[in-house]
């Protein structure tokens, strides 16, 4: 079970007790101070949490679930498989979290919530790579508006039994794509089956367009995640106004320009 499943069915049983105490004359609708207990899986979730408990005196409950998932989400004695984890800060959306192939190190792809859109002020994209706890590349170094640094496609097969989605960005001579693919079956005349019977995920840096075009692994390198089904949020970020002319156009110049 996931631990996000785990927590739900947590504050279902919950809320059976306090609708319970309610009717007895305890009314939860009046506001209490609560001690709360968190037991984190390992030094390196503690360390994720104790900056917002430092700080924080009191805790709304959206930001107290979002400490719960941070602790428990390694606890694998606790909630089954161990979820990947990820250079963004609980605080972050991640859009991106590839645990790369046969390595310890991780991708990540965090930022804002968009939902006022790539442009508004406050949201930015970043990229981390490295070791948890140790990211050795973050782009770009300061949190800045999107939409000028990252392009964002996906495209489709005619029969629409292949999703694409692409993720780029320009760090002097080297192309950067994150890419994620979803691949359904039982295609025809009525669409394909709802649930994907596939996913992939990969990571890419290629030193000039040519290299990315070819796919010239001396002059680059592709990463597969181990985890693809756990990148399904980088398709979010079609939502938002990622499609900017001028920025593709800069990523993707000739290595003559």
């Amino acid at each position: 079970m996931s631990v996000v499943a785990e927590l739900n069915d947590i504050a279902v049983a919950d809320t059976d007790v306090l609708r319970c105490l309610d009717e007895h004359g305890d009314h939860f609708s009046v506001s209490r101070d609560v001690d709360v207990l968190l037991k984190c899986g390992d030094a390196g979730r503690t360390g994720l949490v104790m900056p917002v408990l430092a700080t924080r005196t009191n805790l709304n409950m959206r930001t107290l679930l979002s400490l719960l998932v941070a602790c428990l989400a390694s606890s694998s004695q606790a909630f089954g498989a161990e979820a990947a984890r990820s250079h963004c800060g609980i605080d972050e959306v991640t859009y991106f979290n590839c645990v790369v192939e046969d390595s310890e190190k991780v991708a990540s792809v965090c930022g804002s919530d968009l939902g006022a859109g790539a442009a508004a002020v406050g949201s930015y994209l970043q990229y981390r790579f490295g070791l948890i706890g140790n990211s050795e590349f973050e782009f770009p170094i300061k949190r800045t508006s999107p939409r000028n640094i990252f392009h964002f496609q996906n495209q489709s097969t005619r029969d629409g039994s292949t999703e694409d989605y692409f993720l780029w960005f320009r760090n002097g001579a080297w192309i950067y794509e994150i890419y994620f693919r979803e691949e359904f079956e039982n295609c025809g005349q009525t669409g394909c089956a709802t649930e994907p019977a596939d996913r992939a995920a990969f990571v890419s840096v290629w030193r000039g367009l040519e290299a990315w075009r070819s796919g010239d692994e001396s002059r680059g390198k592709r990463l597969k995640c181990r985890n693809p089904e756990e990148n399904e949020t980088l398709k979010k970020l079609g939502e938002h106004d990622f499609y900017n002319a001028p920025t593709r156009k800069r990523i993707f110049r000739s290595d003559e320009d």
